[in-house]
């Protein structure tokens, strides 16, 4: 019986052996996929935490164009009348361009939220130019403005 007792024991070792072994290296396979499911939550959390600071500081420059812009037609508004066709009609064009700008970063800060982690840097990079564009028609729509006025003296 003894022999018997042996051969079921060894039996079950040979058997159990390999499913502990198994379940052994489960469980590190385990941590693993859990140690990279935290790195991916943090990195998505980063991910998250920047398209809501650039969102926001979009939005502030957008507020920022529309009070500059304003500010600019009430002074255009108030010289209005010494103004001529032509100086009226440049800076009807001016603002046009201006317009189309501001848009073009709205559209921007509304895609936002819907641009994905392997596309974020280069659509930052793009609403970032889109920002220098409208900064840039906007001093050039100033400059022109004071030219016109200089010479119209």
């Amino acid at each position: 019986m003894k022999l018997t007792k042996k051969i079921v024991l060894f039996s079950l070792l040979a058997i159990a052996t390999p499913v502990l072994m198994n379940s052994c290296d489960n469980n590190s396979q385990h941590e693993k996929h859990l140690k990279s499911d935290h790195d991916h939550s943090e990195m998505n959390e980063a991910f998250v935490k920047d398209k809501k600071e650039f969102k926001a500081e979009v939005k502030g420059r957008i507020a920022e164009l529309k009070t500059e812009m304003a500010a600019l037609d009430a002074e255009i508004e108030a010289k209005s009348a010494e103004m001529n066709e032509d100086l009226k009609e440049n800076y009807a064009d001016l603002r046009e361009e201006m317009e189309e700008e501001r848009e073009d970063l709205q559209a921007s800060m509304n895609e936002i939220d819907e641009q994905a982690e392997d596309n974020w840097e280069a659509f930052k990079k793009n609403t970032e130019n889109t920002w220098e564009n409208t900064k840039m028609e906007y001093q050039k729509l100033k400059l022109n403005l004071k030219e016109s006025f200089d010479s119209n003296k």
